[in-house]
Formats: C-alpha cells, structure tokens, sequence
C-alpha cells in the first residue's frame, strides 16, 4: 500500500480522540493487532494482508479512532469491488473488518467511522455498499438484508455415491491457473442477474502469498477431465462455522466432474473428521442441483446487508438495463412520469415513448405514484424482491393497477450473489 496516494484524514473528535485514515505501517500494525485481540487471532494477519496487497485498495480505505494516548481503539475498512446488474456494471464497496475495543464502545466511535465511510463512497463513485456484519446492528446506519449469504445446502457423506471417477482428476490450483480461473469465473457470473465481477488482479491477490492462517483462507481445487483439461473449480475456506466442510464458490462443470468433486470432498471430510459437505452456492447452481437430487438439505441463509448513497445515481447508471426492459415489454411505446416516494423522500422516472429520459427529484408538494419505504424501494430496484412479496412484508408499500405493473417490468426479480472476496 502506498501512503502518497493523498493526504491522510485527521479529524478531531470530542474528548481528545482523532479519526484517522492509514499514514504508514505502523498503522497498519496497530489497526490488524487490534482486530486480532477483538475478533480471533487470524483475522489479525488477514487485515495486515489486505491492506499491503488487496487490488484497488488504498490507505484512505481504512478509518481508525485514535485514543489520547495514541491507541487504536476502533476501526473499519472498505473493500472495493465491481458489481453488475445484467448489462451494466458500476463501483461498489464492502464495510467490514469493523472493530472496537471493549472499553470505548457505546462512545458512537463507529457511527463517526460509518459518516467518513460513507464520504469514502461518494469519493469513490460507489453506487452499493454491503456489509456481512451482525445481525439488526447496520439497519441504524441504513442498511437491510437483500443478497443472500451463507446458508446453502448440507449433504451427508453417506448420500454421495460411490462410483468410479471415470477419469477425473483433482489438484490444486496455482497462479499458472489464473487465466483458466478467471474465465470460468466470468462465465459462472453471466447465470446471475446481479453479481460482482472479479478481477485479474484479484485473482492474482486470492491465488498469490498468503498468510498461513487467516480468516478468510482458501484452498482452490481444480477438476480435471481425462484429458487433463480444466473441467471446473472449487473453493473451500479454512475458516467457517459449523462441523461442515465448506464449498463457498464453485464453477459450472459437468455432471462427471460434479461427482468426481463430490467423490474428493467425501474423502477430505472423512480425513478431518466431518459428518457432512455444505455448500454455499446461488440456489441454482448445477452443483446444488446434483447435491440436492442426492438427498441434500436446503438450509436458510443468512444475508448481505446493503445500503446505496444515492438512489437515483444508481438508477441513472442502471438506464441502459431499464430501457431494455421497457422496449420488450408492453410499455415499449409508453409515456408517463412515474413518481415513486419513499416517504421521506422521492423521485421520478420520466419516460417517454418507451425510454426513461431522466430521474428527477420530486418537488416539495408533488404527488405520486407509488410510495414504498427506503429499505423496500431498493431491494424492488436491485431485483431482490418484487412489489407483491415486498407487500407482504411491508404493509406501507403502495402500487396498484398499471403503476405495479410498470414498477414490476422495469424491476424484476433476479438472482443475486456476491461470491467472497477472500
């Protein structure tokens, strides 16, 4: 990481405390010493890591309360990434790594950190930010659950049938797979309506040196077919909770090479002790397909918490996919001003003969169209949820006739997972 990119942040707070961003390592080792003492030791030498060689990661990524003494007391980071929403793609961000030490919490250290993080995204142009943080605690600082996390699919060893691996082979991947990886990656991504892209850099990042133990260590498997050529991939953290062992990013591949997977997965939990696989994968995954014929068990998941700075931004970058939208559907020739409110606050898509010209802010004493809470607007906007599931769990939520119609066309339900970055 360099520390010239631009100068650092330091801004007084109540008390004698200083919100920081990284000057140098010394930093650096303070803000990883104290995740370590306040989480488990190994996400201590995953945060030194990350900041020295995480791809687009930058010192003004990382927020740090100072004590009087000069002690890092909190902390929380941004990770950058991409996401795509069908056709378009635009800057995103991950909060994490969010730490403070026993002693000074309940002093609004995070919420200080939380207002520079979200300047951090306006600097960044990120339209989405996302966070796997623990349960109910974001939802003060504007986020709600939208893409699914964890959960999955639990198989018992005694389900994967014993059968010959008909030429499969298994071995570890190395950076001479890079290339192989990244465009079974990207062709992996294009069954998701709203994912996030992974680059070569951070293929490079994720295969290259890494710390022995950290938090988000994983091993890459590579299937081979009979003719040594890369049938798929497979990932397995080394950290996870529960007894499983865990597959948490997986490749298309056949069924052969699905079975011959299953076959070595059965083998490696047999060898540590591990009564069953779990596999957090999208729903649809022809991994989870196969395990699921198998007699596995489909398991809640847990979710993403996500958050966007600025609605219509977002939605001004998504124009492209919305026009598309409209010109295959029945409002292929339509004009309307479609007012939508959030109720404290709103917005209008003028559309005109089939395309959204423009999102505009609603005047004062404009009425509308449609009114849906924030939270509901943007999981309806990111194709998480529809008008009519959204309905059920939000009473509030208010579109009727030709207006839910429209709002359900240029908004559909897709399927969405963010694979991890570690």
């Amino acid at each position: 990481m360099r520390y010239t990119h631009q100068p650092p942040l330091t801004r007084p707070l109540p008390d004698g405390f200083t919100i920081r961003t990284v000057r140098d390592d010394q930093d650096v080792a303070k803000i990883a010493a104290l995740s370590g003492q306040v989480h488990i030791p190994e996400v201590a030498p995953l945060h030194a890591h990350m900041l020295a060689r995480y791809p687009g990661m930058e010192p003004a990524d990382q927020f740090f309360v100072e004590s009087p003494d000069g002690q890092v007391v909190s902390s929380l980071c941004l990770i950058p990434w991409t996401c795509r929403l069908e056709s378009v793609t635009f800057p995103a961000a991950q909060m994490e790594i969010v730490t403070t030490a026993p002693a000074y919490r309940r002093r609004g250290l995070i919420r200080t950190q939380v207002a520079a993080y979200n300047e951090r995204l306006v600097q960044r142009g990120c339209l989405l930010s996302w966070i796997s943080g623990i349960p109910n605690f974001y939802r003060r600082f504007g986020y709600t659950y939208g893409v699914p996390l964890g959960g999955g699919l639990r198989l018992e060893l005694r389900d994967i049938p014993t059968l010959d691996s008909a030429g499969y082979t298994i071995r570890s991947a190395t950076l001479n797979d890079l290339e192989t990886l990244a465009t079974l990656y990207d062709d992996n991504d294009r069954d998701l309506g709203l994912s996030v892209l992974r680059s070569r850099a951070l293929w490079g990042y994720l295969l290259g040196p890494q710390p022995e133990r950290h938090v988000t260590r994983h091993r890459t498997w590579i299937v081979c077919d009979p003719q040594g050529a890369v049938a798929g991939y497979a990932r397995l953290p080394d950290f996870y909770f529960g007894d499983d062992l865990v597959v948490d990013e997986a490749s298309r591949m056949p069924l052969e090479a699905t079975l011959a997977l299953l076959a070595f997965l059965r083998a490696n939990a047999e060898l540590t002790e591990r009564p069953s696989l779990r596999f957090e994968l999208p729903a649809g995954h022809g991994v989870m397909r196969v395990a699921r014929a198998l007699g596995g068990r489909d398991l809640t998941p847990y979710g993403w918490q996500v958050a966007c700075p600025d609605l219509p931004a977002l939605l001004r970058a998504l124009l492209p996919v919305l026009n598309q939208r409209l010109a295959q559907s029945v409002f292929c020739h339509h004009t309307q001003r479609l007012r939508i409110s959030s109720y404290s606050s709103g917005f209008a898509l003028q559309i005109e003969a089939g395309r959204v010209a423009g999102v505009e802010e609603l005047a004062p004493d404009e009425s509308c169209d449609c009114e849906l809470p924030a939270d509901a607007l943007l999981l309806l906007v990111l194709g998480v949820r529809d008008t009519t599931s959204l309905r059920a769990t939000y009473p509030d939520v208010r579109a009727y006739g030709l207006d839910k119609l429209l709002l359900d066309t240029l908004f559909p339900t897709l399927d969405a997972y963010f694979y991890p970055c570690g």
